[in-house]
């Protein structure tokens, strides 16, 4: 069946809905949250497992808050109301299928990386291996602009192998390989083994993933990081929904007993960094960058961040503002009175420690 342009298959139940994602593929799946057979979020939660990049929009005449946060922590693209309004129904039927295509891209432009760099497989598990061998961490100042000092740096994993440079591809790899429990642990000893060469008086920041929660190394007082646990930050990123993580209050109340700090990572990101905001509880927030970028420009953006600011002031949350890149930035950042301040103005990362600059 053909609508306003769009191929559609129709179901009548959840088990129909899974049937047919067996065999095909599609570029948005649009859901009631009440199914004859099964609960909307059941089919939600199948299809995550079959495709993560793929949008589902729910409709629904019964909206409850319950139904909604499972919903926004399963990444549901959207909540719609009935009746819904043909004009809106389109425009997120469009919207859906255009970030669909472009999450796709994006996965093949990394396949088509490997591709041309002959990588098969085998050839990744080695290239991988070279990686972890020659694993380094650059760290990048953050700053307090009244006291024109270094509180803190945050730790920022390199490579020697070519193709695996970034930390995306890294990260895709060992996820690939079945390897990301012991790319992290890693990445914290050695974070741990270079802390005794930085001043006792900063902090260091350094990434989680979401599923790096349910390491019980991570919560044992023998770990190389626990040890200094006080000095850490433990910045969650939300490059996966928070619900992969088992009894997700239980481990952070846990990792606060041990003295570590909770940072949420991107705020400012969508939807998926708010809600990582109300149930990560942070000592500190990031502002991402896509708020930070010509700041001094765009009136919208500062209002927002100045509202921001002054929120984290009043519930005594510490906050940083990420990816400066130019004077003009951080002068408007320094201005709404923001705590902290991190990015390339300061020191671009690379082996060693960098020195930040104050002018």
């Amino acid at each position: 069946m053909d609508l306003a342009g769009y191929h559609t298959d129709i179901v009548s139940t959840g088990e129909a809905a899974m049937r047919r994602m067996e065999s095909s593929g599609y570029d948005l799946i649009l859901c009631d949250i009440g199914l004859p057979d099964m609960d909307g979020l059941d089919v939600l939660r199948n299809v995550r497992q079959r495709d993560p990049d793929v949008p589902v929009v729910f409709v629904t005449g019964t909206p409850s808050l319950d139904t909604a946060i499972k919903a926004v922590d399963q990444h549901a693209f959207r909540y719609l109301l009935k009746p819904v309004a043909p004009k809106l129904l389109l425009e997120t039927v469009r919207d859906a299928s255009q970030i669909a295509k472009f999450a796709r891209l994006q996965r093949q432009a990394l396949e088509c990386a490997w591709q041309e760099n002959e990588t098969n497989p085998i050839d990744l598990s080695h290239a991988f291996d070279f990686a972890m061998d020659t694993l380094w961490i650059a760290f990048q100042p953050i700053i307090s602009w009244n006291g024109q000092k270094v509180v803190a740096y945050e730790a920022l994993v390199r490579n020697d192998e070519s193709i695996l440079a970034r930390p995306p591809e890294l990260i895709t790899a060992a996820g690939r390989l079945g390897r990301l429990p012991e790319l992290s642990r890693r990445i914290r000893a050695q974070v741990a083994d270079m802390v005794a060469v930085l001043p006792k008086d900063v902090q260091i920041f350094i990434n989680l993933l979401p599923t790096d929660l349910n390491d019980d190394e991570l919560l044992s007082l023998s770990a190389p990081l626990s040890q200094i646990a006080d000095r850490v930050v433990l910045e969650i990123t939300e490059s996966e929904p928070l619900t992969v993580v088992r009894n997700l209050q239980v481990r952070l109340n846990r990792l606060r007993m041990l003295g570590y700090r909770i940072a949420v990572d991107d705020l400012g990101e969508g939807h998926a960094g708010l809600n990582a905001f109300v149930q990560l509880q942070p000592d500190i927030v990031k502002l991402d960058r896509c708020l930070i970028r010509e700041i001094d420009q765009n009136n919208t953006r500062r209002e927002v961040v100045g509202a921001m600011i002054e929120l984290c002031s009043n519930m005594n949350i510490q906050l940083v503002a990420e990816g400066i890149e130019t004077p003009q930035e951080r002068d408007v950042l320094v201005a709404l009175g923001a705590d902290w301040l991190q990015g390339y103005l300061f020191a671009r990362p690379a082996k060693g420690f960098p020195i930040p600059c104050f002018t």
